[in-house]
């Protein structure tokens, strides 16, 4: 017998290119990432066939399908509520039911935007959201802002715009994006009351609402309360005096993490370049940046201060697979995460009510959520929004972009059991209700682990979240920062490594290094702050 191995096919291939096809009267049909493609072995070519979100049909639910006749499939689909068996039959564009068209303008689409764009298609009789996606791929990034913004420019522009990478500042001043607070306000669908305050005034631009963001990811900073206190303030003189009260301890804990690099990750390790770059610059952004005026003063004193302080304090990084809780595997290496070393002062990492309680066990103790240190003492939380979307003030169809906003930001309650936490107060405290909750068993009464955590190869079994904890992680999100970084604070951050590491290196003195930071980005200040990148 002839024996053929399979091999992958131009156009089809992937992990799991095999995972959902049929054949039709000869021809390869085979399900890949968002569309159906055909194979012809004759003419040994491949074209794409359906999308399956022109179906209603979310690919990541459709488990197999099956070729009935060339322009009828059916599909074993089972998204919630909708598990079974569909049939889809090719129609004609012209006896689909007219909808008014709702273009969404993007650099990058998620996947819970793209599915929220085919439910809402397949739900509302009125309108239908097309996405326009303005991709790097192939090309630069600026080349690609351009075409976005000359499609903003136009005479028929987009009706939603992601305000992802977007100069929020500079799109106010031109009149670009519509005010969203009076449609909030007024909405049946959303309650204004029920967002966090902060998330929306950290997207209030020039008196202007221009994006309401759903959710959004928090990293975290905590110690021991009975090393870092109450904190009533935490600026980098309660870090100073931290570290001076603890001579012989590392600021932060270096395998906190569990993550699969290739090379070793500077995240939960004070290195140099970490202490820099993200545990001090909201501090430093703020304490020797005057956003107002447009001046800097990183030729203080204090600014010197803190540059020795940190060459004085930093870790070297280990090369990867060589630290005690690494694992080599395949070329990669696992980072565990671990208890709060005695040694250790600090711990970094993503927290959620749920992971909470497996932060109180990793410190052992009563833990304090400190924060990074900021310049006004209240200490802030690493945000990563989900970038929400604008209203384009040109816009052909206002009032079919809204409906859609407001199904985008309603919408998302199945995702808020991950780390994707919901700027709805409601949900959130939902949340917080569902991390207190013991559970128990009906007879025994034993309460039972919400999950297990492995620490040091050990699986500890995490319980419910103390209501102390969930308590504190609630204040902590309600005082964090939302406001959107437009790139200038980052472009700083950037100056300051690059022109402090000759100081580290004894290449240059540590006048020279804070002289040319300072001439640095009081230039950048002078040529940029007056267009509003901040």
């Amino acid at each position: 017998m002839d024996r053929r191995e399979l091999a992958e096919i131009n156009g089809l291939s992937g992990n799991n290119w095999l995972d959902n096809c049929t054949v039709f009267q000869g021809d390869f049909y085979s399900s890949v990432s968002e569309s159906l493609y055909v194979y012809n072995a004759e003419t040994e070519s491949s074209r794409e066939m359906l999308q399956w979100a022109n179906s209603g049909l979310v690919n990541s639910h459709i488990r197999a399908c099956f070729l009935l006749e060339q322009e009828e499939l059916l599909v074993w689909y089972d998204e919630p509520d909708m598990e079974g068996l569909y049939l889809l039959v090719k129609t004609p564009a012209g006896e689909l039911p007219e909808k008014e068209a709702v273009v969404l303008a993007a650099f990058d689409v998620s996947s819970e935007l793209n599915n929220a764009v085919i439910y809402f298609n397949r739900l509302n009789e009125k309108y239908q959201v097309v996405i326009e996606n303005y991709g790097y791929s192939g090309e630069t990034v600026s080349g690609a802002q351009a075409r976005q913004d000359a499609a903003l420019a136009s005479s028929n522009p987009p009706d939603l715009l992601s305000l992802s990478g977007r100069n929020l500042v500079k799109d106010v001043e031109k009149g670009m994006l519509e005010d969203l607070l009076p449609r909030l306000e007024n909405s049946s669908v959303l309650d204004r009351k029920d967002f966090l305050e902060n998330a929306l005034d950290g997207y209030t631009i020039g008196g202007s609402l221009v994006g309401i963001p759903a959710r959004f990811r928090v990293t975290a900073v905590g110690g021991r309360t009975s090393q870092v206190g109450k904190l009533n303030s935490w600026t980098m003189e309660d870090v100073y005096a931290l570290t001076e009260q603890y001579p012989e301890h590392t600021i932060l804990l270096s395998d906190a993490c569990y993550e699969v690099n290739s090379e070793m990750s500077a995240r939960n390790l004070a290195t140099r370049e970490h202490l820099l770059e993200k545990f001090c610059a909201a501090w430093y952004l703020e304490e020797y940046v005057d956003w107002e005026t447009g001046k800097c003063d990183f030729d203080s004193e204090g600014f010197r201060r803190f540059l020795v302080w940190a060459g004085e304090h930093a870790e070297k990084p280990a090369h990867a697979g060589n630290s005690a809780g690494q694992a080599g595997f395949r070329g990669r290496t696992f980072y565990k995460q671990g208890y709060l070393s005695e040694k250790a002062l600090l711990m970094e990492d993503f927290i959620d009510f749920r992971t909470a309680a497996a932060w109180e066990i990793r410190c052992g103790e009563e833990l304090t959520l400190t924060g990074y240190p900021t310049a006004d003492g209240s200490g802030t939380a690493g945000i990563q929004v989900e970038p929400p979307l604008g209203i384009v003030a040109d816009a052909g169809n206002k009032e079919g972009a809204w409906e859609f906003l407001e199904f985008y930001i309603s919408a998302g309650k199945e995702q808020d059991s991950t780390s994707n936490l919901p700027t709805s107060r409601s949900r959130l405290q939902a949340l917080m209700a569902e991390a207190l909750e013991q559970q128990n068993y009906e007879e025994s009464k034993n309460p039972v682990a919400k999950y297990f955590l492995t620490l040091e190869d050990e699986s500890v079994p995490v319980y419910a979240t103390s209501r102390k904890m969930a308590e504190q992680l609630m204040a902590f999100l309600e005082a964090a920062d939302f406001t959107p970084d437009s790139g200038m604070r980052q472009m700083i951050v950037g100056i300051v490594l690059e022109e402090s590491e000759p100081y580290y290196t004894g290449d240059k003195s540590l006048e020279e290094a804070v002289g040319i930071i300072q001439n640095r980005v009081q230039l950048l200040l002078d040529e940029n702050f007056h267009l509003g990148l901040e």
